[in-house]
């Protein structure tokens, strides 16, 4: 294992940067829902598309994302992931005009393809670069990029578009959704050159672990078996009753997480919260989440009491998925309210995903 020495966490660092560059520009639309329907005179239901397309896709793409994995591998996969975060980025720059509305939805479901894969990669990466002691943390991070990438995108969306250019219909938003697919083209290109490169090399001097560094982990040679393997997998799970369990809790949970921030500004706006106020909840809930995701993957590793340790936060999740509904319901609250909130709901929930990939895996 000392062979891979730092590589292993420039390897996190790349993978990372390359989902937070992809989440942050699904999710960016979520805050500004009424403002993508004053600009580009769409109703509802088709500015919530621009972020709701990313479930759509993932139902569609995660089994052919696993089968393109289990052939190709980990590191062909992530590349991949990448070249489509990049183009999608640049498709969405010509939607930045009020008659680009169809650019900038195939520029998001390209972005949400892209997105499938890095959602299976987590518990792939580290258990491929990383030893047993490690491996909860190194998921937890990895997992935890797609959450920094969806607080970033709520909290800073709804500052690149100016408040008074959101209360007047009179004033033109061009400028400012210009501004905000240019910047993020150009800062996603950036991170992702990094994720590229980091991983070519790597592929291109074959680093790979031993048997014996893989703590006596079966390998199966990628693409050896395909589709039969993929089938055979599959087939063991759903014949495991844990297993079905396990499926789901997280689908329930990964449903929720996904409806509040696809949908966050909707679910606001009727009770009198201001973007601002939708993607400080957002932004603080993924905090939280980031924060749980570090704390308790560490104890983790430390103390191995997985199951014990997930029972419990599923408990205090019940209890802060109803404070968030209590928000949603009620009238406007202050920002340290709604902060504080967020914060708690992102600690015990959000790092139940990171969790469930590396019980499944």
């Amino acid at each position: 294992m000392q062979r891979f020495g730092m590589l292993r966490w420039l390897m996190l660092l790349a993978f990372s940067a390359a989902c937070i560059s992809n989440t942050v520009q699904i999710i960016t639309f979520a805050p500004i829902a009424t403002d993508v329907q004053r600009f580009y005179h769409v109703s509802s239901d088709l500015a919530d598309s621009l972020t709701s397309c990313n479930m759509i896709v993932y139902v569609l793409f995660v089994f052919p994302a696993a089968f393109f994995l289990e052939k190709f591998g980990l590191s062909v996969g992530v590349i991949a992931a990448t070249l489509l975060t990049c183009v999608g980025s640049w498709m969405r720059i010509s939607g930045g005009a009020s008659d680009g509305f169809q650019s900038l939805l195939t520029g998001q479901i390209i972005q949400s393809i892209a997105n499938v894969v890095f959602m299976n990669a987590p518990a792939a990466l580290s258990a491929a670069y990383f030893p047993q002691h490690e491996r909860n943390l190194a998921t937890s991070i990895a997992s935890m990029s797609n959450a920094v990438g969806s607080g970033i995108g709520l909290g800073v969306s709804p500052m690149l578009i100016s408040p008074t250019n959101s209360s007047s219909s009179s004033l033109p938003l061009l400028p400012d959704f210009q501004r905000l697919v240019s910047m993020q083209a150009l800062a996603a290109t950036a991170l992702c050159s990094f994720t590229l490169a980091t991983f070519c090399i790597t592929s291109a001097f074959s680093v790979e672990r031993t048997p014996e560094e893989m703590n006596e982990m079966v390998v199966v040679k990628r693409g050896e078996e395909g589709l039969y393997h993929l089938f055979t997998e599959m087939k063991d799970c759903i014949s495991s009753f844990n297993f079905l369990v396990l499926f789901v809790v997280f689908s329930l949970g990964f449903g929720v997480f996904n409806a509040i921030s696809t949908l966050i500004g909707d679910l606001m706006h009727p009770a009198g919260y201001t973007d601002d106020q939708a993607g400080l909840l957002g932004t603080f809930i993924l905090i939280g989440g980031v924060c749980g995701s570090a704390a308790i993957g560490s104890y983790l590793d430390r103390s191995k009491r997985l199951r014990e340790t997930m029972q419990r936060m599923l408990t205090v999740s019940v209890f802060t998925i109803i404070l968030l509904c209590y928000v949603f319901l009620s009238p406007s609250h202050g920002d340290i309210f709604l902060s504080a909130v967020g914060f708690m709901a992102g600690f015990f929930f959000v790092p139940l995903f990171p969790h469930c990939l590396e019980v499944g895996a």
